[in-house]
């Protein structure tokens, strides 16, 4: 009975992450079947923890986190949790033997947020990122090798700058509600009531040059199980960061410039809000079209310089393993580094529309028959057989002859009735 309660443990995990991260859980679901469980598992424990000292304002959050702390270490000592959380954090960090220096770095920075509102040094900036963010990854690193020491030590430091990475494009997405709600300010000496813009560049900086580390230091020599996972993960940040990258002033002084020369009016106020004008709807619509025009017009350039689309679009049908997708794939970035991949998956005759509709440029599995529209081009890569399985209290289960499909029929119309 422990093994069922284990199971549905890890599955609590895996609730917590698809319903407080569905970018995240997207990626995950990415990683090979082997080490998922395990991730979410970590996701799990570490989200409890930021919620716990982030939103439960209501609550003694010092004591909860009091609570949280001594009961992961009574679950870890004694093998078992009823906090369903707590348990299958503590199988994953047994079973990969995550340091529990990892663990206390982490539960410091989570504690610090109780009481520390200003991070004045880069010391203390570093201390704080390193727990919060930095072992974080390396907890998935260690299950990433799955105990090869070598590879650990080799890609450490990747993990690192690829978890403050994340970290510091979180603190820019959520800058108004920490400094305005919760009244803290991570990044030192800087004011984030006047944020400029030479400020804001030089933290965008900066997470830059860890993201350019980590992909060539890191993403690109993991194991083929976590490479395309954490892959996808580093390119959602990544965009991310080309959004939290456009400056609101500078949007507002964009949009005036535009409607002085226009003459027009593109936005009013209505209460806290501004909305288009019927002129401004006009505007974004055909804008839309220009800058679709325009994108195209780039990646034929692209195309035609390099040989390869800037970015290619994949789906796969969920009857196919993505183990070899993924060593397919990691060849290919080996190669083409700076090709960005979108992979999805697709279920059934899904995985055509997307393709018809234009959604991807690629479809890996799709089952027959190929649909006749111009431009679709097909290859055989392997055959799938069928194999009919019964619940043991189902009636085709108790059939010892060959069942046909008049068996099949009987049964069908006998449930009808």
């Amino acid at each position: 009975m422990k093994e069922l309660f284990d199971t549905v443990s890890n599955d609590c995990s895996k609730l917590v992450t698809e319903k407080y991260s569905t970018s995240f859980s997207m990626a995950v679901h990415t990683l090979s079947p082997k080490i998922r469980t395990d991730i979410y598992n970590i996701y799990g424990f570490v989200r409890f923890a930021d919620e716990i000292v982030d939103t439960f304002h209501d609550y003694d959050k010092e004591l909860l986190m009091t609570h949280f702390e001594r009961d992961y270490y009574m679950a870890k000592e004694q093998g078992i949790s009823l906090n369903p959380i707590l348990n299958s954090f503590q199988q994953t960090v047994n079973r990969y033997k995550i340091p529990d220096e990892m663990v206390q770095a982490f539960l410091k920075s989570m504690k610090a947020d109780l009481f520390k509102t200003e991070y004045s040094t880069k010391e203390e900036y570093d201390e704080y990122i390193y727990g919060s963010a930095d072992v974080v990854g390396l907890m998935c690193l260690k299950v990433f090798v799955n105990g090869n020491d070598v590879m650990f030590d080799a890609l450490k430091d990747a993990a690192m700058r690829l978890g403050s990475a994340f970290q510091k494009v979180n603190f820019l997405r959520d800058l108004k509600d920490d400094y305005e709600v919760l009244n803290r300010s991570y990044f030192p000496n800087i004011d984030l009531g006047k944020l400029d813009t030479a400020s804001k560049q030089l933290i965008i900086d900066e997470i830059e040059a860890d993201f350019d580390f980590a992909f060539k230091n890191g993403i690109l020599k993991l194991p083929i199980e976590a490479k395309f996972g954490v892959y996808m993960a580093y390119r959602y940040y990544r965009r991310l960061l080309k959004k939290l990258n456009k400056v609101p002033s500078a949007l507002s002084y964009i949009v005036q410039k535009l409607e002085e020369q226009l003459s027009v009016t593109l936005f009013v106020r209505q209460g806290r809000r501004s909305v288009l004008t019927p002129a401004g709807q006009h505007l974004l619509l055909e804008g839309r079209k220009v800058l679709e025009a325009v994108s195209k017009i780039t990646e034929q350039t692209q195309t035609l310089a390099h040989g390869w689309e800037p970015s290619i679009k994949v789906a796969f049908d969920s009857i196919m393993a993505i183990e070899p997708i993924m060593q397919c794939l990691q060849l290919f970035l080996q190669e083409h580094p700076n090709v960005e991949i979108d992979l999805c998956e697709h279920v059934m005759n899904g995985s055509w529309e997307a393709l018809v509709e234009n959604k991807v440029d690629l479809l890996i599995g799709a089952p027959s028959p190929v649909p006749t529209q111009a431009g679709i081009s097909a290859i055989k890569i392997s055959e799938h057989s069928n194999v009919l399985v019964a619940a043991k209290g189902h009636e085709l289960s108790h059939i010892t002859r060959a069942i046909t499909y008049n068996c099949l029929l009987y049964t069908s119309d006998a449930a009808d009735e």
